[in-house]
């Protein structure tokens, strides 16, 4: 996950590399457009495609410009995938087909990984325990670490540390008029059709209701 120089850009870069790899290779399996419908899409991108480019992410501490170029990456395939424009505004996209955005998920999993490695008695646990004992002393967290990235989350370390209970999925499906008519518009039958009404009206829709909200 780290290059000779201690640095993680080559995990983050191989893992654009590997879900782009994923992706086209379900190319006969009917992920690009005009293919089956949007949630038979939608499931192959979140099974095959998802975990590629989330793999290891909770191990490693990711910058902004990190975490931006996976979710681009990800907002770029799954409009590729509908036949949209890459210029489409993507919030309700991913809404509508119940679709996390990576930074939910790994903040997720950050969450999960710090409260398993208390559970099992390791040199990770040991080195865990001294960090989140030097937090309660003094406050301070080591950048990079998994405690750093917990408290940064605006969670309680020790909280965390030994509450086992499951962390939830985010949800990702909002009632509003935005998220509404775009499934409405995903998940009619003509929308699979090239230059159909319904088709042209997503992205021209997403555009003028995300403008509006501004």
């Amino acid at each position: 996950m780290f290059n000779r120089g201690g640095n993680n850009a080559s995990h983050v870069t191989n893992r654009l590399t590997k879900c782009r790899q994923s992706f086209y290779g379900l190319g006969n399996a009917g992920v690009l457009y005009p293919g089956p419908t949007p949630d038979v899409q939608a499931y192959l991108y979140k099974c095959i495609c998802q975990p590629t480019l989330k793999f290891g992410l909770e191990c490693i501490s990711s910058n902004a410009i990190q975490m931006r170029r996976l979710e681009s990456v990800q907002d770029r395939l799954i409009k590729q995938s509908l036949g949209l424009s890459k210029l489409s505004h993507n919030t309700a996209l991913l809404k509508a087909l119940n679709i996390e955005k990576i930074e939910d998920i790994v903040n997720r999993n950050v969450l999960s990984l710090y409260n398993r490695i208390f559970k099992v008695e390791s040199p990770a646990r040991r080195l865990m325990q001294y960090l989140l004992s030097r937090f309660i002393f003094d406050g301070k967290t080591v950048p990079g670490t998994l405690l750093d990235r917990v408290v940064s989350m605006g969670e309680s370390p020790t909280k965390r540390a030994f509450n086992s209970q499951h962390v939830p999925k985010t949800s990702v499906t909002n009632n509003d008029g935005l998220v509404d008519s775009s499934i409405h518009l995903l998940f009619t039958d003509n929308f699979t059709k090239p230059y159909s009404q319904e088709h042209l009206l997503v992205p021209l829709h997403s555009n003028i209701l995300s403008v509006s909200l501004i």
